[in-house]
C-alpha cells in the first residue's frame, strides 16, 4: 500500500461509504469498505492519534455490529462479527475469509442460501412490507396478526426486532419503537441503531428521564465518545436544562477538539446562559418568577436541539 499523507482522512472516507452500504442493505459492499478501512488502519496505525482514532474504532465497531444483523450473512457467520481493538489482524482475517467464502459461492452459482431459505426471506420482507402499510392505515388487528407471524418465524433475533422497530418509527408509534428497539437491546447490548430509535422515540414522547437512562447504557456499552455526548447536549437542551447541555457539549469537546458541531453548541448555550443570567439579576426584587435557563428561541445550536439523536 502506498503511503497516505492523510490515513485517518481516508479511513472516514471508507468507513462513510460503508454507513451507506449499511443503510442500504448492500453488505457485501459494506464489507468491503469496512475491510479496506481495517487495512489501512493496520498498516498505518501510528499515524492515528487522539480523537481521530477514537472516532475511527468506534464506527468501525459499529459497522461490524450492524452488518451481524443481516440474515444473508448468517450462512458465513460461525460467530457474531466484532471488532478487536488492539487486535484489528483477527477483525480483518475474520472479514476476509467471510469475502472470500461469499465470493467463491457467487463464482461457483451455488451460494450457502438453499431455495427454502430464500422463499423463506422473501416472504419475510413482504411480511414486514405489509406491517408498514397496516401501521401507516392503523389496521391494528391486522398489526398484531403480522407482528406475531413474524416474531414466529425469526425466532424474535435483534436483526428482526430491530427490522419491526423502524416500520413502527415510519409510522410515528413510539411506543412500538421503544418495546422493539429495547427489545433488540436485550438480545444484542451493542445493537447501536436501536439505542437511537428508542431515544428518539421517549424524545417524541417528552419521556426525558427515559431517554437519559438509555444515553447512560449506550455510554457503558460503547464508551465515552464525543457524539452521545453532542446527542446527550442536544436531549438536556430540549429538556430545558440549559447548563446541563452546555456541560455536554463542553465534555464533547474535550473528547473531540475539532468537533465544530460541539464548538458552536458551547458557544451558542454559554450566550443563552449569560443572557437568562441577566434576565434573573433585573427581575429580583421586582416579583419576576421566571423559569431560570429560559433561553430565547432565536438562538438555538445548529442542528437544532430537538434534532434526532
Amino acid at each position: 500500500m502506498a503511503t497516505l499523507l492523510n490515513p485517518a482522512k481516508e479511513i472516514k472516507t471508507r468507513i462513510g461509504k460503508a454507513k451507506v452500504y449499511l443503510n442500504k442493505h448492500q453488505a457485501v459492499r459494506c464489507m468491503a469498505e469496512v475491510l479496506g478501512a481495517i487495512k489501512i488502519h493496520i498498516v498505518c496505525q501510528k499515524k492515528l492519534l487522539g480523537t481521530d482514532k477514537i472516532e475511527i474504532e468506534y464506527s468501525l465497531d459499529e459497522l461490524m455490529n450492524g452488518l451481524n444483523a443481516f440474515a444473508e450473512l448468517q450462512p458465513y457467520l460461525p460467530e457474531p462479527l466484532s471488532y478487536k481493538r488492539g487486535n484489528e489482524r483477527a477483525s480483518y482475517m475474520q472479514l476476509l475469509e467471510m469475502l472470500k467464502r461469499i465470493s467463491a459461492d457467487m463464482q461457483s452459482g451455488a451460494p450457502r442460501e438453499d431455495p427454502e431459505a430464500a422463499e423463506a426471506k422473501r416472504k419475510q420482507q413482504a411480511l414486514l412490507d405489509k406491517l408498514e402499510d397496516f401501521l401507516l392505515k392503523g389496521d391494528q388487528m391486522m398489526v398484531a396478526a403480522i407482528t406475531k407471524k413474524l416474531l414466529a418465524e425469526s425466532g424474535g433475533d435483534s436483526g428482526m426486532l430491530m427490522d419491526m422497530a423502524e416500520r413502527y418509527y415510519k409510522s410515528k408509534d413510539w411506543k412500538g419503537v421503544i418495546g422493539y428497539a429495547l427489545d433488540a437491546i436485550r438480545k444484542n447490548p451493542k445493537e447501536m441503531r436501536a439505542y437511537k430509535l428508542a431515544i428518539n422515540a421517549h424524545r417524541n414522547l417528552k419521556e426525558y428521564e427515559q431517554a437519559l437512562g438509555l444515553f447512560k447504557q449506550a455510554l457503558g456499552v460503547f464508551g465515552h465518545h464525543p457524539n452521545i455526548y453532542i446527542n446527550l447536549a442536544k436531549l438536556y437542551y430540549e429538556w430545558g436544562k440549559p447548563k446541563k447541555a452546555q456541560d455536554c457539549a463542553r465534555m464533547a469537546l474535550k473528547l473531540d477538539p475539532a468537533n465544530e458541531e460541539a464548538a458552536r453548541m458551547v458557544e451558542v448555550l454559554a450566550s443563552q446562559l449569560e443572557s437568562a443570567g441577566a434576565e434573573a439579576a433585573e427581575a429580583e426584587g421586582g416579583g419576576g418568577d421566571e423559569a431560570q435557563g429560559a433561553a430565547p428561541a432565536a438562538a438555538e445550536p445548529s442542528p437544532a436541539p430537538g434534532g434526532e439523536a
